[in-house]
């Protein structure tokens, strides 16, 4: 057998083999997004027909975001350090007297729950308080260290994506974005 045509034709059965697979990741892609997309004018309609104004625009883009890992500078116990961020996303901590001193991103990246299930989950979790939701006036994706039942000298945390949602008034309400 003649070795150059086999390589050849290897070859191109590789490219083609490629092509298939870039093709499908592609469609998958462009479903998710248009699935995001009608998910966020279902949670439009929903919020007009209870009354409450979104001023805020639905991110509908699909991220897979890894955790984070953060340590805790204990020389700053007022919060008083600078803001940080994961090159795009924000880092925010539950406990103000916590200021993050150094991230290191986790291995596993995983699809993250998209804006209009933070919107959701924030509509029932008012409904099961018996309140009526409040308007939103924003909505970031950023990373959230939720130390609210933790002992406050822990000095490393996983940090973990969660949409934000300033309520008009400024009160805040988070969402894991993972969907737990």
């Amino acid at each position: 057998m003649d070795w150059t045509k086999a390589k050849n034709i290897l070859i191109i059965a590789l490219l083609i083999t490629n092509a298939v697979i870039g093709t499908t990741y592609a469609l998958k892609l462009q479903e998710t997004r248009q699935a995001w997309a009608a998910e966020a004018a279902h949670a439009t309609e929903y919020f007009e027909a209870i009354g409450v104004s979104l001023n805020a625009e639905i991110p509908a883009k699909p991220v897979r975001l890894p955790v984070l890992f953060v340590r805790f500078d204990p020389a700053t116990e007022d919060g008083s350090g600078e803001p940080v961020c994961d090159g795009r996303y924000r880092v925010e901590t539950a406990r103000s007297s916590a200021a993050i001193a150094s991230v290191r991103r986790g291995e596993n990246k995983r699809q993250i729950s998209s804006a209009s299930y933070a919107l959701l989950k924030y509509a029932a979790a008012m409904e099961a308080r018996g309140e009526t939701p409040r308007d939103i006036d924003d909505i970031e994706l950023l990373y959230l260290v939720d130390q609210t039942e933790h002992d406050v000298t822990i000095s490393e945390d996983t940090a973990v994506p969660a949409w934000k949602l300033t309520l008009a008034g400024g009160e805040t309400f988070y969402v894991n974005a993972y969907g737990e």
